[in-house]
């Protein structure tokens, strides 16, 4: 059975190193990873790092019009932040994939578990035998 944590879909509260009244409820990236072979080199284009931006971006405290209101967070706005404010999206990016990255460890974590020594697993016959 494959399980779902909701609390993932809820979103996480981080709050920006240099600007402390600046929050962002951020979700993991949805990008999957793919193994490069080295010296592979694996292109991201601007529309993918805003996709993924506008994906991961949930929410917002700190973020507010030219009146002091604060702004609801929604596509627009996001993207009128983005437009505006770019220094802060490679601190969205990166927190949305180091979360990923620690969901993706715990999972193997938790596979690793699944395999204890001792347990008897089915192997695989082989094919062919070259005699």
């Amino acid at each position: 059975m494959i399980s779902i944590d909701p609390k993932l879909q809820a979103g996480t509260w981080f709050t920006h190193p240099d600007e402390k009244t600046l929050q962002f409820k951020i979700r993991p990236t949805s990008i999957y990873s793919i193994k490069k072979a080295p010296g592979e080199v694996l292109d991201i284009t601007l529309p993918d790092v805003v996709d993924m931006y506008l994906y991961c971006l949930m929410d917002w405290k700190g973020v507010g019009g030219p009146d002091d209101e604060e702004l609801k967070c929604n596509e627009e706005t996001k993207l009128t932040f983005l437009n505006q404010q770019d220094q802060y999206i490679a601190f969205i990016i990166t927190k949305a994939g180091e979360m990923k990255k620690d969901i993706a460890e715990a999972q193997e974590v938790k596979n690793s578990l699944k395999s204890q020594p001792g347990e008897t697993q089915k192997k695989d016959k082989p094919v062919a035998t070259i005699a």
